[in-house]
């Protein structure tokens, strides 16, 4: 049986083509923040490869204040590692980025990520309401790939048989991010592959332990 470690240096060697690229969001200035239940259908699908993008999650003055408060806590950014407890290890090869876990105490001082979270907490409610999910809390990391071709290779957010982690939600903070900084977000879907470009005040959803995806080189 091949460990974690290994699986991820042969799924590094598979090069797909990629049939999709989501890019720009639309230069409307209404902040939607709500999940439609048309979303939530296609986000449940019932082969496991459902997806959800919602652009204008927020207004866009709250989201460069999170921004401005997210680069304050720039110093606390730690080097992330791969693998399961017990398992794990450190190879910026593979994974690059650094982050912090952030708990309601280390954002007492910091409005706009207070906003941010509750936001995240309806979301969360409203994910029970439709589906068969028990999700009792959300659980918040802050991330930054910070160039020089990191990245963060082929992979899942949960391992299988894991009850901890259920939905992944990443909010994106690049204003005026442009092609060549890279870091654009990699699905691995069952039929295709879809780049999703991390424009600021994007939301993209999916199931935890179904959607491989990757983070290209920034």
């Amino acid at each position: 049986q091949l460990n974690d470690f290994l699986k991820l240096k042969i799924l590094d060697y598979i090069a797909p083509e990629v049939s999709q690229v989501i890019g720009p969001p639309s230069n409307s200035t209404e902040c939607s923040g709500e999940i439609t239940e048309q979303d939530l259908s296609r986000l449940f699908d019932s082969d496991g490869s459902g997806f959800v993008v919602i652009d204008h999650f927020m207004p866009a003055e709250v989201v460069l204040s999170v921004r401005k408060e997210a680069e304050e806590m720039t110093p606390e950014l730690q080097n992330a590692g791969m693998g399961r407890q017990g398992e794990k290890w450190l190879d910026k090869t593979y994974r690059g980025d650094r982050f912090k876990w952030l708990s309601s105490a280390d954002v007492s001082a910091y409005p706009a990520i207070q906003a941010w979270m509750e936001k995240i907490d309806k979301l969360r409610t409203r994910l029970n309401r439709f589906s068969k999910f028990d999700l009792t809390r959300s659980e918040i990391q802050l991330a930054m790939y910070p160039g020089n071709g990191s990245r963060y290779v082929r992979h899942r957010d949960a391992f299988a048989g894991d009850d901890n982690r259920k939905v992944s939600v990443l909010f994106y903070l690049n204003t005026n991010w442009t092609e060549t900084q890279g870091g654009e977000l990699r699905l691995h879907l069952a039929s295709s592959t879809i780049d999703i470009q991390p424009h600021a005040n994007r939301v993209v959803l999916f199931l935890s332990d179904k959607i491989e995806h990757e983070v290209l080189p920034a």
